[in-house]
């Protein structure tokens, strides 16, 4: 664990932010769940939930520039709105096809019925194919099971041998960090 700590201080000010400035970021927990999940398959995909400002973001980026730095792949990042859009517009860039992609946020974009049914076509390949998918969102599975059109997401979700989940507890580090200067 030491050393996965060293690596992931070693990426940048924004994420020693967390790592140095909130202590409870990295409680016991989280740092069992992180070892646990980076001792696993590393082509599995991850799901981060948690209440706003928990460090979900902050949590899922650092995990998968670590990844990155020891996969030595590149990781093609996007924010569930901006995706959105790009399917819905047809713009995806091939997106579907990357071995390594994080969509953050999932569960602010609008959802159109056409939106959502391409979100789902993604998923269902990227799960088809075994290919790395990083989410966030503020939703729980059992929050996309009752959301209409993410019946199928949330059963994809639910399969350990695609994407492993866990949840981040805790207040906003938004409000700590803006209290604290």
């Amino acid at each position: 664990m030491e050393q996965i700590k060293k690596d992931l201080i070693i990426i940048g000010k924004w994420s020693s932010l967390y790592l140095q400035g909130n202590s409870d970021f990295l409680n016991e927990n989280v740092k069992k769940s992180i070892d646990s999940y980076l001792n696993k398959n590393l082509k599995q995909g991850l799901f981060v939930t948690g209440q706003l400002g928990t460090g979900k973001s902050t949590l899922i980026g650092l995990i998968a520039i670590w990844k990155r730095l020891n996969l030595m792949q590149l990781i093609y990042y996007t924010t569930a709105s901006t995706l959105f859009d790009l399917l819905i517009k047809s713009e995806d860039n091939n997106i579907r096809y990357k071995q390594f992609l994080c969509i953050d946020d999932l569960g602010r974009q609008y959802n159109t019925e056409y939106g959502v049914s391409k979100f789902n076509e993604l998923i269902e390949y990227r799960y088809s194919n075994n290919l790395t998918t990083f989410l966030t969102s503020n939703l729980s599975v059992e929050d996309l099971k009752k959301t209409a059109g993410f019946e199928r997401l949330s059963d994809i979700l639910s399969d350990k041998k695609f994407i492993y989940e866990f949840n981040l507890l805790g207040n906003s580090k938004r409000q700590t960090t803006i209290n604290n200067k």
